[in-house]
């Protein structure tokens, strides 16, 4: 039965493509960093899932339908429950610190409870798992999509419906260029995300170090001129 009840099991990484992520976020001041670092968030997310061996669907800006976040949402869910699947998995591309471990417990959490959420520590979810009971009771265009009320929010919707919760460790998802920086200081030394979040942001500044001091070597480089002298009284 619980074999079963596994292979029912889903992950759907609800996300926007790198390119536009790089966009939306202020990831780095310039773009092509930007990019880079929405990328290498991509990438993680995708590798992650994938040793987890649950079936893992990427629904981003061209699948995703409605004309808001939980509308959107709500399709991504969708469209995974009418491929059989009895619970899934919603996760975004924006948590290094997700490990694959974290994805089978939601997965073992959900055999016993209707939903499993992820609290981010900024009030906001990096995980969402729900069973397609759940799904159909709770009312999206109720919940503060995209804010810090979020998991209060879903919380206090799961106790008055009365579905069974449970609950992961709370973890730090990246929003913002600072955000990073906080991020990579708390990651696991042992996650490989870690150096390679690491190694490109120190470029950065090393970038930005070299580029001073080029501009400064040329300030001083460049001659002073001056005028005749004064005729002597």
């Amino acid at each position: 039965m619980e074999p079963k009840a596994f292979s029912n099991t889903a992950i759907l990484i609800f996300a926007r493509s790198p390119h536009l992520e790089a966009k939306a976020k202020p990831l780095a001041k310039s773009p092509k960093k930007a990019a880079r670092i929405a990328q290498l968030l991509h990438r993680h997310t995708k590798v992650t899932c994938q040793r987890s061996h649950i079936p893992t669907f990427l629904i981003d800006e061209a699948q995703q339908e409605g004309h808001n976040f939980g509308q959107r949402l709500a399709s991504a869910y969708r469209i995974i429950f009418e491929k059989g699947y009895k619970r899934v998995i919603a996760i975004g591309n924006d948590c290094p610190s997700l490990k694959t471990s974290d994805l089978l417990y939601a997965q073992k959490q959900l055999l016993g409870n209707e939903v499993v959420l992820g609290p981010a520590l900024d009030g906001g979810l990096y995980l969402i798992g729900m069973t397609k009971a759940a799904f159909e009771r709770i009312d999206f265009d109720d919940l503060c999509w995209q804010s810090a009320c979020l998991s209060q929010k879903i919380k206090a919707s799961c106790y008055q419906l009365g579905l069974p919760l449970a609950l992961l460790a709370p973890a730090e998802d990246i929003d913002s260029a600072d955000r990073l920086m906080q991020v990579i200081r708390s990651l696991s030394p042992a996650l490989a995300v870690k150096k390679a979040l690491h190694d490109l942001y120190i470029l950065k500044i090393v970038a930005q170090t070299f580029l001073f001091i080029w501009s400064q070597h040329l300030l001083l480089s460049i001659p002073i001129l001056r005028g005749p002298p004064l005729p002597k009284v």
